[in-house]
């Protein structure tokens, strides 16, 4: 799968290019979830703990046990929508592609208004490059007017756009998703990428930067990306001192396949001076 911050970071990075979203009701004692417990059976208060283990083992990247949990929660209430969306993205985690998607449209089959599990379902087919099949999905989800997550559904469907090859559209809902939450890096460094392919890199520049800050401070694409783009703009000096950063934090170690790149970047780029 192409990686958030393109194709030169596939390997780096875990940011996934599709924004992928889990049914977390419990988490916000959503009001409609705590009127429908009272009228559970005992088999079905069961499985929703195994569906709120599940979900928070999703959240912590044991995707294991998420998915044990979450398979004997459906097996004891295969009739809630939100257990299934939550299997599918442990099964996607896990690898199993094919056996997610059929859960993302079991939900949805479930409950058609399951926005989650359309968010999911689109993913997996801009993933599968079946890109205006996903557009119809996204487009359903921005008309529910309830649906909180939309900067993720405004970010999907720049990617599908870009992948159309509609970079006015692209740009667009990027900027939307920025608009709904303007601490979502992803959208931001997709900005940044489009500035750059239009070589406005002043803009370019301060995406990137936007996109290194707050959630995000810790990946290092966006970081990357500003020190290439400082090196266009002729500001060696500000572009060797964040090539530098690689060499001394922690999270050089996930370049060991660039290191080769690396050494001979800074030196040969950047002047004398590393």
């Amino acid at each position: 799968m192409e990686n958030v911050y393109g194709e030169r970071f596939m390997k780096v990075s875990q940011w996934i290019v599709m924004a992928f979203i889990l049914s977390s009701c419990f988490l916000t004692a959503c009001a409609s979830s705590r009127n429908k417990e009272d009228a559970r059976s005992p088999e079905e208060k069961k499985a929703m703990l195994y569906y709120e283990q599940g979900t928070q083992d999703l959240i912590s990247k044991n995707y294991t046990n998420a998915l044990s949990n979450l398979q004997i929660a459906k097996d004891l209430y295969p009739s809630n929508d939100e257990i299934r969306n939550n299997l599918g993205m442990a099964l996607y985690l896990k690898g199993l592609k094919d056996k997610a998607k059929t859960e993302f449209e079991k939900a949805l089959s479930l409950n058609n208004k399951n926005s989650d599990a359309r968010n999911n379902l689109a993913s997996l087919l801009i993933e599968n490059k079946k890109y205006k099949e996903a557009l119809e999905h996204l487009e359903y989800v921005v008309e529910d007017l309830t649906y909180t997550k939309k900067y993720r559904i405004y970010y999907n469907m720049g990617i599908a756009y870009k992948a159309l090859g509609r970079p006015d559209l692209e740009l667009d809902y990027y900027q939307k998703s920025v608009e709904e939450n303007a601490d979502y890096c992803p959208a931001l460094f997709q900005i940044g990428v489009y500035h750059n392919s239009q070589y406005e890199y002043s803009k370019a520049l301060r995406a990137f930067e936007e996109a290194s800050k707050g959630p995000c401070t810790s990946e290092p694409a966006p970081r990357f990306e500003a020190a290439q783009v400082l090196k266009k703009l002729n500001r060696t000096a500000e572009a060797q001192k964040k090539f530098k950063v690689f060499l001394t934090k922690p999270l050089w170690k996930f370049f060991n396949f660039w290191e080769k790149t690396f050494k001979e970047m800074i030196p040969n780029s950047l002047g004398q001076d590393h």
